[in-house]
């Protein structure tokens, strides 16, 4: 049996910013052929909480190296499901999964570098059919691949390496209706980090300074992407 540190299991999905979502109006040949029939395994996630009753999670990694965290949702003090997030040590995506508390699963979706959802987030009803679809990547026409050759191209910036990169983030400016992506990566000194903002829809560089680690945000400094605004308006 598999060691476990407090244990998951996992496999592959899809899915920051506006979304598109769609609602799917299927017929039953249709539904059939996207039916998900993936689901948690209560029984032994209960096995192994026995054995740790101050553990609300559980982590393993499985035969191919992937690191599976296993956890309890809560409503409070309720019990509302369980969820599996499941990824490699080194990758920027992980892999996640809700089920309800019967085990079936009712949400899949994906995130590159932590909090930026990537991909098709989908939903699914009690028999595991699909019934919504929110499509993450649809507001960005330069897609996460061309970003990452763009980086790797131009810059020589790994993102696919996690220790290269501080963080990624992509958002929309509704005044300016323009889609941004923002890299931050580390410096030549690990006191310093280096922000890239990139045009989501062209992938073109708009802006690129840097900051004293910690220092933006603090009193007097002024963001990064507040610089650029300045800048692009010529103040």
């Amino acid at each position: 049996m598999k060691k476990l540190i407090f244990l998951l299991i996992a496999v592959i999905a899809l899915s920051n910013c506006s979304a598109q979502t769609t609602n799917n109006k299927l017929n039953i040949k249709e539904r059939e052929k996207i039916t998900n029939n993936r689901k948690f395994d209560i029984e032994e996630y209960r096995k192994v909480i026995k054995k740790n009753p101050f553990a609300d999670r559980m982590l393993r990694t499985d035969k191919n190296g992937m690191v599976i965290e296993m956890n309890t949702e809560y409503d409070k003090s309720e019990i509302i499901g369980y969820r599996e997030d499941c990824s490699y040590p080194h990758s920027p995506y992980t892999y996640s999964y809700k089920y309800n508390t019967e085990g079936y699963l009712i949400k899949s979706w994906a995130t590159f570098y932590g909090n930026m959802r990537v991909g098709k987030m989908i939903e699914y009803d009690a028999n595991g059919f699909k019934i919504k679809e929110t499509d993450f990547d649809a507001p960005y026409k330069f897609s996460i691949t061309e970003l990452v050759n763009k980086m790797q191209k131009d810059y020589h910036i790994d993102l696919m390496d996690k220790q290269n990169v501080f963080s990624i983030n992509r958002f929309d400016h509704k005044d300016l209706r323009t889609a941004y992506y923002e890299v931050i990566v580390y410096g030549n000194s690990c006191a310093q980090k280096i922000f890239y903002y990139l045009d989501g829809t062209t992938g073109d560089l708009l802006f690129k300074t840097s900051r004293t680690f910690g220092d933006e945000g603090m009193k007097g400094q002024e963001l990064p992407f507040d610089e650029y605004l300045r800048k692009k308006e010529g103040k």
